[in-house]
């Protein structure tokens, strides 16, 4: 085929063929672009323009800054690819678009948002229940519980009381080593219940249709019910994470246990970007602030 000929719909065919296969876990990529590349589908390659992409970069920013700027990453990616193919012999278009990161989200529960939330979450069946209250106890990554296997967490008694580890293999966390993470007494003792309602034989730990696990939609889903519902339309489930981190964090004053041990960071840095500072400390240091100033006039 000449190189002329080559549409956009061309190359994402043959990148599904021949590199997505080749990806750890294709789904997030493969379902952002069979939903925001079709516009550009008929466009021969080499007659895409900067002024094209940028529309469509900023159409889908309409919707979501952080999908826009995953598409026109992917659309990098692309170009690399037909190049590397022999497919293309032009520049990388995509390169001259400056791809803005978004500002850093800071939403979590808040202390007086978190009885309906907490309420909400117990309230749901098992297999929601357990989802979601493990979310928020341990802070985890959403790709991470929804990939878990049965045979990653490993829960027993000892004096009557619920403990449990969660082990994720090496290659499956984002840092690409093992995590283990214990579970406290109310949580163990929930996968203690759910999964004595699972196969013997099953693999995954959420099960889905055709031996694959439920997908992130279904728990978008899932969580834009329970939100709904306890009044939080403005958290979402990713927000969790931050909410768990942060509640820890204040909880034990560990930040160590909390960067390393829960969230599985490199660097505090990383870390930063989750735990926030929650309301009562900011009370308490303007109070103690407040008191100290007026403290001045008395004297």
């Amino acid at each position: 085929m000449s190189t002329q000929l080559i549409t956009v719909k061309h190359l994402v065919d043959l990148f599904f063929e021949l590199h997505v296969p080749l990806l750890k876990d294709a789904r997030p990529l493969t379902s952002r672009m069979l939903k925001y590349f079709p516009p550009l589908y008929d466009i021969p390659l080499d007659q895409l323009t900067v002024i094209d992409i940028t529309r469509w970069r900023n159409t889908i920013k309409q919707h979501s800054a952080v999908q826009a700027m995953g598409c026109l990453k992917d659309l990098r990616h692309l170009y690399n690819k037909a190049m590397e193919w022999d497919l293309y012999k032009g520049e990388n278009l995509a390169a001259r678009i400056k791809n803005e990161r978004p500002p850093m989200r800071k939403t979590y529960i808040r202390e007086h948002e978190m009885p309906q939330a907490i309420t909400t979450i117990l309230a749901q069946p098992l297999r929601k229940r357990l989802y979601f209250y493990a979310s928020l106890i341990l802070a985890c990554r959403p790709i991470e519980l929804q990939r878990q296997k049965r045979t990653d967490v490993h829960v027993w008694q000892v004096a009557g009381v619920w403990q449990g580890l969660w082990t994720k293999p090496k290659g499956t966390t984002k840092t690409s080593r093992e995590h283990a993470i214990p579970l406290p007494p109310m949580l163990a003792e929930m996968y203690a219940l759910y999964i004595h309602t699972l196969s013997p034989t099953e693999l995954w730990m959420f099960p889905g249709r055709n031996g694959h696990p439920l997908s992130k939609e279904f728990w978008f889903a899932k969580w834009d019910a329970i939100r709904t519902e306890a009044g939080l339309p403005h958290v979402w489930g990713y927000d969790l994470r931050r909410t768990g981190s942060t509640w820890a964090n204040d909880t034990s004053g560990n930040l160590s246990a909390v960067s390393k041990g829960m969230l599985d960071h490199a660097t505090y840095q990383a870390t930063d970007h989750y735990v926030q500072v929650m309301d009562h400390n900011v009370q308490s240091m303007l109070t103690k602030h407040e008191s100290r100033l007026l403290g001045c006039v008395s004297q």
